[in-house]
């Protein structure tokens, strides 16, 4: 029987240089200088696995990739907070790198140029130019020649992962309806509205002046609309809303998704109903609705693929987890700080 929700697995298997782990076992800085993470020197050995070493230096240049990586969603006080969990996770993901790629090399495989170079354009196509991929590389402290050595090594380690896991089957067609019908609190959908709306905004200081001119504009506007205007085009004319450009239309939300004032505001009108001047921490605002869904259970044929592919991708991912843990068994692996956790480690 599947195990749901499924394990996190500390593999790196996606966009290599984003996530902040690594398998080449130099560092920037391994001149024994002290890192800025943890007073440690760079040079002191932290971990030997299967005799190659894993240094302090590597460790708190993965983790300072890691938090690059994050970008803006983390502020500074919060990365402080997180320094632990980052140390973790980091020599975690060094630890597992460095057993499967050993295995991968064991077992032969290769990652040839033109694989290489097809997988390199594949991700410079998700920036919006070369210039903007080197700048990123950059920003992680990359130059093209380190990124193509992680980036082989975890090609190699895709290949292993697919050799593992090829025969696996797909779940059968009684295990997608017995996962939808044990779990039909996740295909509820709630009820939901479309509506559009005119923004006046307001910045939290403004004055009573300021707040006396945006609210007269907004109900001479909705006037307009009362004597018979066009509700999209007074929002594309007047809204200061990032919808204006859309004539104001929000598409469908649920009640949560919006602030309360204007949630409650809006799901208490009909179709086609606008609403009076509705005040919330954004401004002042006029709703028309314009659609509304009830709520209802997603029926199984919406929601079947969907299932398959999540059932299928937890098999996969436990069965490499359970890979993952025979190679740790196996392997020669020493520590030397006792701060340091390996995640999910096998008992």
């Amino acid at each position: 029987m599947r195990s749901v929700p499924m394990r996190i697995l500390v593999v790196m298997v996606a966009f290599i240089f984003m996530s902040g782990c690594g398998g080449d076992s130099g560092s920037k800085d391994e001149s024994g200088g002290e890192t800025a993470l943890s007073g440690k020197q760079s040079g002191e050995v932290i971990a030997v696995v299967a005799g190659e070493e894993i240094t302090e230096g590597l460790l708190a240049e993965r983790v300072e990739e890691m938090k690059k990586s994050m970008g803006a969603r983390m502020n500074p006080a919060e990365m402080a907070q997180m320094e632990g969990s980052f140390r973790n996770q980091a020599f975690s993901n060094l630890v597992n790198f460095k057993l499967l790629v050993n295995e991968a090399d064991g077992r032969g495989v290769t990652v040839t140029d033109s694989e290489l170079q097809a997988r390199t354009d594949q991700i410079i196509e998700t920036y919006q130019s070369e210039e903007q991929f080197d700048s990123r590389l950059t920003e992680l402290g990359m130059d093209r020649e380190k990124f193509n050595s992680r980036l082989a090594s975890q090609m190699k380690i895709d290949k292993l992962l697919e050799m593992e896991t090829s025969s696996m089957e797909a779940p059968s067609g009684e295990e997608v309806k017995e996962y939808y019908d044990s779990h039909s609190a996740q295909f509820e959908q709630p009820e939901q509205v479309k509506a559009s709306h005119i923004l006046m905004k307001l910045e939290e200081d403004a004055d009573q002046e300021t707040r006396k001119q945006k609210r007269e504009k907004l109900e001479a506007i909705l006037q307009d609309i009362r004597n018979g205007a066009s509700f999209s085009e007074q929002a594309s004319l007047y809204s200061e809303g990032p919808s204006k450009s859309k004539g104001g239309d929000l598409g469908f939300f649920r009640r949560a998704d919006m602030v309360a004032p204007f949630s409650e505001a809006a799901f208490a009108l009909e179709v086609g109903e606008v609403s009076d001047i509705v005040e919330t921490r954004y401004g002042y605002h006029i709703i028309k609705v314009t659609d509304r869904k009830k709520a209802h259970t997603v029926p199984f044929a919406e929601v079947e693929e969907r299932i398959s592919g999540y059932l299928e991708n937890t098999d996969r991912n436990e069965a490499i987890n359970d890979y993952l843990t025979g190679l740790r068994e196996k392997a020669e692996i020493q520590y030397y700080d006792s701060t340091l956790v390996l995640e999910d480690q096998p008992e």
